[in-house]
């Protein structure tokens, strides 16, 4: 499971064409879930980061500028999703992850943790909306 983090000014476009960008490649599996997170600087007063998530299709250089026709922006690695869709209970994982790992700082991705997973899972973070 990949946590892939993005800014309010490039969401809307992230849930628009269910892709979102980026400077590296992780290591990922096709079907693999994503979740989708806002930065925290960006969001309103008790806003939670992470509100959808996504099945990775594909992760591929971008080599025609579709991320500057996308985001304005030219990234290096664009992540193809499928079955975007909201959470039923939006949440930041810093509240309910049971490891020590450090989401917040280092990078635009990271990989989750499997207990962290294993506990999404068991808590019903990862339920959809209906």
């Amino acid at each position: 499971m990949l946590l892939l983090k993005t800014s309010k000014d490039t969401l809307p476009k992230v849930i628009e064409t269910s892709k979102h960008a980026l400077s590296a490649r992780p290591d990922y599996s096709p079907g693999e879930l994503a979740l989708i997170a806002q930065t925290k600087e960006d969001l309103s007063p008790g806003e939670p980061p992470i509100r959808y998530r996504m099945e990775i299709a594909r992760i591929y250089q971008d080599n025609g500028n579709e991320s500057d026709q996308i985001w304005g922006k030219h990234w290096k690695y664009i992540v193809e999703g499928r079955n975007f869709l909201p959470l039923k209970n939006p949440f930041d994982i810093s509240e309910v992850q049971v490891t020590g790992k450090n989401y917040v700082t280092g990078g635009t991705f990271f990989h989750i943790e499997k207990a962290d997973a294993e506990a999404l899972m068991i808590g019903g973070w990862l339920d959809i909306a209906l």
